[in-house]
């Protein structure tokens, strides 16, 4: 089991990657959002809600994973490498490595790569909200590989699904309220969160490689 300090750790990290990734989600998946809201113009409040509760099953199962993974790593590590009392976190090195990919490619690119895919669009209106809100968790998505790396880094299952069920709880009321209050989010906003957001990830990889060698 996670020590409180584990949880609240986990909390803290979703919530904040959170804030930092909403005028992005917004630019990438405010579309998708929407598709769903006139696809049931009827209930388009009850049709976010379900779609919704579907992302957030998906996110916390993904996290999960992303967790689980940490945690056989650094099992995996201490078998190898390491002693008892004070064994390397060999998982802080898959956050490390991706923040720091990700903040290189967003620097080359000038912004964070996102997408939606017209596909999922296209399904919204033939299969069950909730399980295309389950499959929207799979949309590829630059800031979610970096809240994915960052459940790997806590090394464990609960922590892992805790950080990215609070990750999309955070964006998911955000967006939907501003949604349901028929305002978006200003693009030069997103633009500049998005300047922003690779120094974040080269801040977040230097905390996570000294995470890692001050345990070496």
């Amino acid at each position: 089991m996670p020590t409180p300090a584990a949880i609240i750790a986990a909390l803290i990290t979703g919530v904040g990657l959170a804030w930092v990734s909403i005028p992005h989600c917004f630019g990438m998946c405010g579309a998708l959002h929407l598709t769903v809201s006139c696809i049931h113009s009827e209930r388009p409040i009850r049709a976010l809600s379900i779609f919704n509760l579907g992302r957030l099953l998906g996110y916390t199962i993904l996290g999960a994973v992303a967790g689980g993974a940490g945690f056989l790593i650094n099992k995996a590590g201490v078998s190898c490498c390491g002693n008892a009392t004070s064994p390397p976190i060999f998982s802080a090195l898959i956050p490390a490595v991706m923040f720091l990919a990700l903040a290189v490619g967003a620097l080359r690119k000038r912004g964070v790569a996102g997408s939606v895919t017209p596909l999922l669009k296209k399904l919204l209106g033939k299969v069950g909200l909730f399980t295309s809100g389950c499959a929207a968790s799979l949309l590829p998505c630059g800031v979610l590989y970096a809240a994915l790396a960052a459940a790997v880094g806590t090394g464990g299952i609960i922590t892992g699904s805790v950080l990215l069920f609070v990750y999309c709880l955070t964006i998911t009321v955000v967006m939907q309220l501003v949604l349901i209050a028929g305002h978006g989010i200003h693009h030069s906003i997103k633009e500049r969160i998005e300047t922003v957001l690779p120094y974040i990830f080269l801040g977040l990889a230097l905390l996570y490689f000294a995470i890692f060698f001050s345990k070496l």
